[in-house]
């Protein structure tokens, strides 16, 4: 026989117990769009939470540009040159790649992309702000797995990892944009983690 309480706000776990559904994993945004932007500001609620887990999907207006990343903060956009980031990816013949750049102003997180249906850009990312407590250099982190569909339909799955060098810079949002042109559609769902 399951101890506990059993109602609407708690859950049964292995252990036969219920115990309350936890607070420190939170949906905080969802949004689905088909028109064009630039850039796409998200905010990150660094008071509440310490990490963040990012759901994207977008389609390019142009074919060929790679997706990309900077850190905003007091609604101010870094474009400073402490920017790391490198992917690794595979291609539909077993061939590998990677891409690596260091002390860029961006985070390069995916190659190119195509602009038709069934193309475009997917990741799932981990983001990690750097918060006032920090140990030293603690944080300003990106981890993610994505894959991409490009203009000939080249399906290629990537796994990467950005840090952001800068000292003492704690961002409040994060900024995705196109290395050229516009998105023509994106969505995403991001999630607070305390």
């Amino acid at each position: 026989t399951a101890t506990g309480t059993k109602n609407s706000t708690t859950f049964l776990r292995g252990d036969n117990t219920f115990a309350a559904v936890s607070s420190d994993y939170v949906k905080i945004a969802e949004v689905n769009t088909e028109t064009d932007a630039t850039n796409v500001d998200i905010t990150l609620d660094v008071s509440t939470y310490d990490a963040f887990r990012l759901y994207w999907w977008s389609k390019p207006a142009s074919d060929g540009y790679s997706i990309r990343a900077r850190w905003i903060k007091n609604s101010s956009v870094q474009t400073g040159s402490d920017y790391n980031s490198g992917h690794f990816g595979t291609t539909s013949t077993n061939n590998y790649y990677s891409n690596v750049g260091v002390n860029q102003d961006h985070f390069r997180l995916n190659n190119n992309a195509g602009n038709e249906a069934s193309q475009g850009h997917q990741f799932d990312a981990i983001i990690t702000p750097r918060k006032t407590a920090d140990v030293e250099l603690f944080g300003n982190t990106i981890n993610w797995f994505g894959i991409r569909t490009d203009s000939s339909n080249n399906f290629r799955p990537i796994y990467g990892g950005a840090w952001y060098n800068g000292s003492d810079y704690e961002p409040d949002a994060i900024r995705i944009y196109m290395e050229s042109g516009d998105f023509s559609s994106y969505a995403y769902k991001l999630y607070g983690i305390k």
